[in-house]
């Protein structure tokens, strides 16, 4: 469980998001789309967290520790998780206004392919619960990579939440790195509840979520962020779901011909 400390982090950082999250909508003048679409999403989108933040705030404030142990620990997980969904969400909304709002340049750098994957996947361990086990398998006559760690980090973080949000605990994750003469090919798969036939038109739209994940919290914003990264980096989604069977998402990027010479 988090301490007081870590919370007030977590509060502290949150109000950073907004801070910059205003800055950013307020620039935003050329094109009000996102604009728009962030004032009517985030009323409801943040009026049920805050609602729990307060009530949960007020129940503390009255009893204090006089309570007993459990339900003192539950408002303060209550409290925990609304204050982390709004970290995710302004955060998110934060990272689609940058995409909007200015020309994204493709920025790589060398790296190994395989050691990036799976630092990110220590990180989404550390940050996320314990309850799933994701395994990294590289295929590929070379690790080594010139391309945009960045971009490629919104990518690959990304599906593996989504396949944190929507899976059963304790089933497999499987995320794969394939490295041919002219492509990376990352590819996430799980055991989840599968994608709605009627929602895979609307799967990467801005705060769109499938309608069979109602009782799961969620950005909505995830894989927009996703299939905007792979557009910059000029690359191809392909997602194959099946209902309650699991879903697998495809992200083909081509090299950058600094690839070649290491």
């Amino acid at each position: 469980m988090q301490t007081s400390a870590d919370l007030q982090k977590k509060i502290d950082e949150l109000e950073r998001l907004i801070i910059e999250l205003q800055d950013a909508l307020q620039r935003e003048q050329k094109d009000n789309s996102l604009k728009s679409q962030f004032i009517g999403t985030a009323a409801h989108e943040f009026r049920t967290p805050l609602t729990t933040i307060l009530n949960s705030a007020d129940f503390l404030g009255m009893v204090g520790r006089s309570c007993d142990e459990e339900k003192y620990r539950e408002h303060i997980t209550k409290i925990q998780r609304a204050v982390n969904y709004l970290a995710e969400f302004s955060e998110d909304v934060l990272t689609i206004s940058k995409f909007e709002s200015s020309n994204s340049f493709v920025k790589p750098v060398r790296f190994l392919i395989d050691e990036f994957c799976q630092n990110l996947i220590e990180e989404i361990s550390d940050t996320q619960d314990k309850s799933h086990r994701i395994a990294f398998v590289f295929s590929g006559a070379t690790t080594a990579l010139y391309h945009d760690k960045h971009l490629l980090q919104h990518i690959i973080l990304n599906l593996l939440e989504n396949s944190i949000k929507y899976s059963l605990q304790k089933t497999p994750i499987e995320l794969y790195a394939t490295v041919t003469s002219t492509h990376l090919e990352l590819s996430v798969k799980d055991q989840g509840r599968g994608i709605l036939e009627e929602d895979k038109q609307r799967l990467f739209e801005p705060f769109e979520r499938g309608s069979n994940n109602y009782d799961t919290m969620g950005t909505g914003l995830g894989l927009s962020i996703v299939k905007k990264s792979v557009d910059i980096l000029n690359g191809t989604i392909n997602v194959k779901s099946e209902l309650n069977v699991g879903t697998m998402v495809i992200v083909t990027i081509p090299l950058l011909q600094n690839t070649a010479r290491q």
